[in-house]
């Protein structure tokens, strides 16, 4: 999806109650892919610290991500967790199960037929987005995707994970994604 069509769209997603757009604006607001939304659990969340630890057994790197929350994602989650206390925090039918990988897809194919976007397409919005709007660095940027350091000597001395600056820029991409949705909107579902 085309970053500037990103607030419309986001705007539209917010008034669709289901898990699935729920997981899919969970999704958008912290650019993470379809298997790290799907299988989150609740005890990975930080909600006071705005910290989600992604575990390295669930990453392609194999090491843990710290994902920064803007309150967006922080007050979805806040809402969401109130609701119940399943094992995953996006449930599938079957309670004691994650998500389908597809729900997200099928959500887009049905309420948004003429959308080309995929899911993981979002990460791509996010990344241009970053670039063109934010104009943040591109290490930030990737390091937000959990993407590692190409070059073989920044890899091996650069340790960091830009966390508070990674923040401001989710912070700033959330605001961005969701300036067309009312605040009681994010929490309503």
């Amino acid at each position: 999806l085309d970053y500037r069509d990103l607030p419309q769209f986001f705007a539209e997603l917010a008034n669709i109650e289901t898990i699935g757009s729920l997981a899919l604006q969970f999704t958008i607001l912290t650019a993470a892919s379809t298997s790290e939304v799907i299988y989150a659990r609740p005890d990975e969340i930080d909600l006071k610290r705005g910290i989600w630890r992604i575990p390295a057994s669930r990453m392609k790197a194999r090491e843990i991500h710290r994902v920064p929350l803007a309150p967006q994602a922080v007050a979805l989650l806040e809402a969401l967790l109130l609701g119940h206390n399943q094992p995953f925090i996006f449930p599938g039918r079957d309670a004691e199960q994650p998500l389908s990988n597809g729900t997200m897809h099928q959500l887009l194919r049905r309420q948004f037929p003429n959308l080309t976007a995929t899911v993981h397409g979002f990460r791509s919005t996010f990344r241009t987005w970053a670039a063109e709007v934010g104009d943040y660095h591109q290490h930030l940027a990737e390091v937000a995707l959990a993407h590692r350091l190409d070059q073989r000597v920044e890899g091996a001395y650069n340790h960091s994970d830009y966390f508070a600056k990674r923040k401001a820029m989710m912070m700033d991409y959330a605001s961005y994604a969701t300036r067309h949705v009312p605040d009681r909107a994010i929490v309503a579902h």
